[in-house]
């Protein structure tokens, strides 16, 4: 059993609002943000819990109608639907993400718990569990040579990323706007960070212009200069209409690799 979390007497909570009574104690002021702490982590598996406890005691018919009324937003719905395909109790010392793994795998109910024990068991990442459900024993994850903790690759993400794409596609679009808002302010990160790469790789490819111009011309002067031909910046800038900088930068190339000596095209050993 984990720990119980405690919300101290005389606090209330309101929506986007929340009372402290004056006066309170620092061990309560603590305990309260124990509780705000744990919240985020827990919020999807308290309202399983919810949901199960008014399929058994009202019905399910009573507990669906109810659940429209209550208006939770559709992240929180799908949650509710893939973690509620788990029979067994939930593993305290597992994500959400953990849960969600074996909920959407398509295995037995029984093999989904002994997966979660074994994940905690072996410490597994999210992503190990997933790879490891697939081939049937434990696997860890490889990332960049070697095991990283918690840490996917971008190949992950990704999968994951078209995974929840195909459980909300034709959906999104009717989403409420505070919902829509919700959602922009979680992919954000991904796309500010998209956009880093963006500008990253037109900066390295501004530096590197120079050198590919400089490629090309050197890629021109082995096609129209044969072996044994003379070469000269002159002639470069007269055969290939080149200004004197781009000749004479491709001229300077060719000697430096040797595959022009003394004015002639050599063939480099």
């Amino acid at each position: 059993m984990s720990q119980s979390l405690s919300i101290p007497s005389g606090v209330q909570f309101f929506k986007k609002e929340m009372h402290i009574p004056e006066g309170l104690l620092f061990e309560a002021w603590y305990d309260l943000g124990r509780y705000l702490s744990e919240m985020r982590r827990s919020v999807n598996f308290w309202q399983t819990k919810h949901v199960r406890y008014g399929r058994a005691a009202y019905g399910e018919e009573r507990t669906a109608e109810a659940l429209k009324q209550m208006d939770f937003e559709f992240a929180d719905v799908k949650a509710m639907d893939a973690l509620l395909k788990l029979e067994g109790v939930f593993h305290a010392a597992l994500s959400v993400e953990h849960h969600f793994v074996a909920a959407r795998a398509d295995v037995p109910a029984e093999q989904r718990e002994m997966w979660l024990a074994t994940a905690e068991k072996e410490k597994l990442t999210p992503l190990e569990l997933r790879t490891s459900m697939i081939k049937g024993e434990v696997t860890r994850a490889e990332v960049g040579g070697g095991r990283e903790s918690g840490v996917g690759s971008p190949h992950a993400v990704r999968q994951q990323f078209d995974f929840w794409m195909r459980e909300i596609e034709g959906r999104w679009e009717t989403l409420p706007v505070e919902q829509m808002e919700a959602l922009h302010a979680m992919l954000r990160p991904i796309a500010e960070f998209v956009l880093r790469l963006e500008q990253k790789m037109a900066a390295g490819e501004e530096a590197r212009a120079p050198f590919n111009e400089q490629h090309r011309v050197v890629e021109k002067i082995r096609f129209h200069f044969a072996l044994g031909s003379e070469v000269s910046i002159g002639k470069i800038q007269r055969k290939l209409r080149l200004g004197y900088n781009a000749a004479s930068a491709g001229f300077d190339a060719l000697v430096e690799s040797g595959e022009v000596k003394d004015g002639i095209r050599v063939p480099v050993k």
